[in-house]
């Protein structure tokens, strides 16, 4: 069963998290990188990121590399476990084909942003609940999240956007609703450079629902 408590939609107290210098230096950077991206958008490739997609043979052996790295901790491997369990069936909560709980978990085995993305919320969502007020390993996976996000803007990998929105809910998470609707601003951007919408197809079109469900959520808040 579904643990409503990974909803950015409940009422958490906020924490130190969001008032953390490295935090707040890595959310201006995302924002910035978006728009930056958003502005000069031209998708790399017209089809949805594809799970298990091969690259070349020294780009894989740094993959796998980085892969390990990120999974090289038990504690680590718990987050994964919660984002299975937990969190992306929260995300998929009117998505049938359950794209965040399949697809990006597969996506992720050969994108080590997205790992670092999926991690870094997963993370996130066990400190708002276990009431934690400081020590946050999401920091620490979200600014690697986005370091490794970073290449993958400049070359407008579609794989950006599940990216994106994974690291939108972290912040929502994390930041007070009045502040929820900036955290969204830089996906809508990107939906709308890369022309993604509600009948793109597969995992794109779920992100985009989701990415809708949060808006919504924001809207309420306000």
């Amino acid at each position: 069963m579904t643990d409503n408590s990974s909803s950015p939609s409940n009422s958490w107290p906020l924490d130190q998290f969001v008032q953390d210098p490295g935090y707040l230096a890595y959310q201006e950077e995302l924002r910035c990188l978006i728009f930056n991206t958003a502005q000069t958008a031209a998708p790399s490739r017209e089809t949805s990121p594809v799970p298990g997609e091969d690259g070349p043979p020294g780009e894989d052996f740094e993959v796998q590399a980085q892969i390990k790295a990120a999974l090289s901790s038990p504690r680590r491997l718990a987050y994964l476990k919660n984002y299975v369990a937990q969190v992306a069936p929260w995300l998929d909560m009117f998505d049938s084909e359950g794209a965040f709980t399949v697809q990006v978990p597969v996506l992720a085995r050969r994108c080590p942003a997205l790992l670092y993305a999926i991690l870094a919320l997963s993370a996130r969502q066990m400190e708002r609940k276990e009431s934690k007020q400081h020590s946050f390993d999401s920091l620490e996976l979200y600014q690697e999240a986005i370091r490794l996000l970073n290449p993958l803007l400049q070359a407008r990998d579609l794989t950006i956007i599940p990216i994106c929105v994974i690291l939108c809910c972290l912040e929502m998470m994390s930041a007070s609703p009045q502040d929820w609707r900036r955290h969204l601003e830089g996906c809508a951007a990107l939906f709308d450079a890369f022309d993604v919408n509600g009948f793109s197809g597969g995992l794109l079109q779920a992100v985009f629902w989701c990415y809708v469900r949060m808006g919504k959520v924001s809207l309420a808040a306000i």
